[in-house]
């Protein structure tokens, strides 16, 4: 089990690169063929495993406008079975933003709203072109028991829906780079590398075949709570993420995480694809049911 932070941001799906500082970050992204999401644009639905309990789902999609040159993205994650009835975890993300010349994408407004524990907290975020965030949340800082981001510790940051879009783009080239993020709470980096001892074949509900695993890891900056819900102590905070190009002219899509830490592991599946509002088969796989979804 690790930290919600990185599981969470990892999920948030389709990271790479900070605006600026490395020659990676000047690297021309591949062109996609972001226009054919125009419209009911790509859905995915994932289902959340603790220690081989059903714990949670997960539904993230992305939508194009403007011949491609605009996105937005909506994730909606909810705790499942017995863990819900402790916890009852609901979150609903969205962002709009541009993509760039270059193909990579950028932040302009980012919104979190989540109940925990029966209590409704929420994240804005506006992104600024000088890199400045305009920021607002609730609770605040102190009554959540987390140091506040300063302001300068805020500039030239993604969201996690913004920063895991640009870490699929950067699947299909390698494993590599370091995206800078601020969840309107919290500032942490996810830095991404190979994961050569990962196995490469993957045997889920939608994809089986071969798949590039991806390793990310959490690398703490400031906000986090001072009474979290799990302390990772000592252990890493990171995942293994495996991507699979399973439509063509679209950036690589992640089929599987998984994460292992302290007594449980956590696993996530792909459970289904819909592309302008059909279901995506995969060769030789047959769709989950939809009880499968639930």
């Amino acid at each position: 089990m690790v930290n919600k932070a990185i599981i969470s941001a990892a999920l948030c799906l389709v990271l790479t690169l900070p605006w600026g500082g490395t020659a990676m970050a000047q690297k021309q992204a591949k062109a996609f063929a972001y226009a054919a999401l125009e419209g009911s644009g790509l859905s995915l639905d994932y289902e959340i495993y603790l220690g081989g309990l059903h714990a949670g789902s997960l539904n993230v999609s992305l939508q194009t406008e403007n011949g491609g040159r605009g996105y937005s993205m909506h994730a909606i994650t909810r705790t499942r079975g017995a863990i819900d009835f402790f916890v009852g975890f609901l979150s609903k993300a969205r962002t709009s933003g541009l993509i760039a010349a270059n193909a990579r994408p950028r932040p302009l407004r980012h919104r979190v709203d989540n109940i925990w524990r029966g209590d409704k907290r929420f994240v804005d975020n506006t992104y600024l072109d000088d890199g400045r965030v305009k920021n607002s949340h609730f609770p605040s800082a102190e009554a959540d028991d987390r140091d506040p981001v300063p302001p300068e510790l805020q500039r030239n940051t993604v969201d996690p829906l913004t920063a895991s879009f640009r870490l699929a783009i950067a699947a299909g080239d390698g494993c590599t780079g370091v995206v800078a993020v601020f969840d309107g709470r919290r500032r942490y980096n996810l830095r991404q590398s190979p994961a050569p001892d990962a196995q490469k074949r993957i045997d889920g509900p939608v994809f089986k075949g071969e798949a590039r695993p991806c390793r990310i890891a959490l690398e703490r900056i400031t906000g986090f709570s001072r009474r979290p819900w799990y302390d990772p102590g000592d252990d890493a905070e990171e995942v293994t993420m495996w991507y699979a190009p399973l439509i063509d002219g679209l950036p690589p899509i992640p089929v599987r995480l998984e994460a292992s830490a302290g007594p449980a592991t956590t696993l996530i599946h792909l459970t289904g694809i819909r592309l302008e509002g059909e279901t995506v088969r995969i060769a030789g796989v047959s769709p989950a049911s939809d009880a499968d979804n639930r």
